[in-house]
C-alpha cells in the first residue's frame, strides 16, 4: 500500500469487508463475560491490515452492557 489513511473513516461500514469470522470469535468471548468468564484478547498483525478496523468495528456493535473503551 503505497499510501495509508491519516484518520479512521467515520462510516467505518463502507470500508470495512470479509472479517466477519473474526467478529463472531471476539463476540463470543465477550459474551462469556455475562458469566462472570473474564477474557483476554491480543489483536496483532502487519501494519496496515486493518487490527484498528476491526476494534472500532467491534466497538460499535456492543451492547450498552459492556463499557467499552478504545486507546
Amino acid at each position: 500500500m503505497k499510501y495509508m489513511p491519516i484518520v479512521m473513516p467515520e462510516n467505518i461500514d463502507k470500508y470495512f469487508y470479509n472479517r466477519n469470522h473474526e467478529l463472531k470469535i471476539l463476540n463470543a468471548n465477550l459474551a462469556m463475560l455475562e458469566d462472570g468468564i473474564p477474557n483476554q484478547f491480543l489483536i496483532t498483525g502487519n501494519r496496515g491490515i486493518g487490527k484498528t478496523s476491526l476494534l472500532k468495528k467491534l466497538l460499535k456493535n456492543q451492547p450498552d452492557m459492556f463499557l467499552t473503551t478504545y486507546i
